[in-house]
This record gives C-alpha cells, structure tokens and sequence, in this order.
C-alpha cells in the first residue's frame, strides 16, 4: 500500500462513465447511512471501486477512426472540395504506399476506394494553436471543420451519420464500413499521451471517442455485495 504513496497523480484513461457511476453509489450509500444515524468511517465497502493503474510510460494509445454514412445533398466530388476549403489538402496516395497518417496533423481518407492523405491547413493549425490544447488536436479540428461545418453534425455520439471504428480493428476495418454501409473513412494519426494529461491537467475533456487503449485487462465479472 505505501507504493502507491510515491504516484504523484492518477488519470483515469478509460472507465470514465463507471468510475462517475461507482462513485455515485458510494455517494448514496453515505447519505442513506448517515440518514439512518449511522456513523460512516470511510472504510466502508461502497467507499472503493476495482481499478488498475499503469504507468504512462507502458500504455498505448490507438487511433480512433471516423466512417460517415451520408453526406447530406452534396454529391462525393463537392465534399472533397468543401474539405479542401474547410479543412485539409487532399493527395491521392499511389499503390503500395502506408495508408496509415504519419504523424500529427495529418489524416488519411478513402472514398471511393481511393485512399488520400489529408494534411491540416496551416491557417487552421495557427488558428488552432492560438486555442487550449482540446483545440489543437486533430480529431477536435476535424469535428469542427468537417462534421460540423461541413456536414452539420454537432453530436458525434448519437447522430447517425457517422460512426466508430476502433484502433485494433486497423485500416480494414475501415475499409470493410466504407464497402458495406459507409460513404468515407477517415484515419486519425492516435492521440500522444502528453496531450491527454494535459486535457486532465487543464480541466478539460478529451473530444468523444477519440482515444483506443492498450493494453486491455482480461474482461471478468466482479460483484461487490454491501452489508444490509
């Protein structure tokens, strides 16, 4: 137990939604002991949940990449030009070269099954860098210049027109969505672990769905059972 007094900080990389769940069961409980004029220690069971924590140094972040299922009224050759404008220069990539960004502020996209390299206008990574460290990053200025302005999406998780595709499924899994139900894929270079402490550090919130961990721990199933 004494180690764990030498970890200067922890971040929460991914469970956010059942760590704010747990503790919130924990806030009940308390409240609903105290109510019953018990007295509440803090030792109780309902005070902890299961974590693991890992150091920054031994975790992998992996892209998560973006098909779209429609593209409004504008016809494939429009919406290239309007990401063009709003976003990003496009460069058919010849066959045989990575498909794959390769570094920061560069996407690649596949339409058409035709891959491209999409790489950040400059006015927009100045205007970007004048902004918070959310602002500076890809997926954010992708969200907001080609999702929002360019398709009017403003809800990623729940608007229809676009969906998910999760680091570990690779490029084919974005080339299986854009041959089965999607119009184009889009490539994300993976958040750097920097970038994501400094989000915490600052307050901030990561932009949805834009960081794909490993490793893993085997998934099991763990009840805690509280005293009545």
């Amino acid at each position: 137990m004494n180690e764990f007094g030498s970890v200067p900080n922890t971040y929460v990389a991914d469970g956010h939604h059942r760590s704010a769940a747990a503790y919130n069961v924990g806030k009940i409980r308390r409240e609903r002991a105290l109510a019953a004029g018990k007295t509440v220690t803090g030792e109780e069971d309902f005070n902890f949940f299961m974590s693991i924590i890992y150091p920054d140094t031994h975790l992998r972040i992996l892209e998560y990449n973006r098909v779209i299922r429609s593209i409004n009224d504008l016809s494939e050759e429009s919406f290239m030009d309007r990401i063009q404008e709003n976003f990003a220069t496009l460069t058919p990539i010849a066959d045989g070269a990575s498909h794959r960004p390769v570094g920061k502020h560069q996407l690649t996209m596949l339409m058409k099954k035709q891959w491209y390299t999409a790489d950040i206008r400059e006015d927009l990574l100045a205007e970007a860098n004048k902004g918070n460290v959310v602002n500076r990053l890809d997926v954010q200025m992708f969200s907001d210049k080609v999702l929002r302005d360019i398709l009017g999406i403003t809800d990623v998780r729940n608007d229809q027109r676009v969906d998910f595709v999760g680091g570990s499924r690779g490029l084919e899994g974005v080339e299986t969505r854009c041959n089965e139900d999607s119009i184009a894929g889009f490539v994300l270079h993976p958040i750097v672990i920097d970038d994501l402490l400094q989000t915490a550090d600052a307050n901030l919130a990561m932009p949805p769905k834009c960081t794909w961990f490993e490793p893993k721990p085997r998934s099991g199933f763990v009840v805690r059972l509280f005293d009545q």
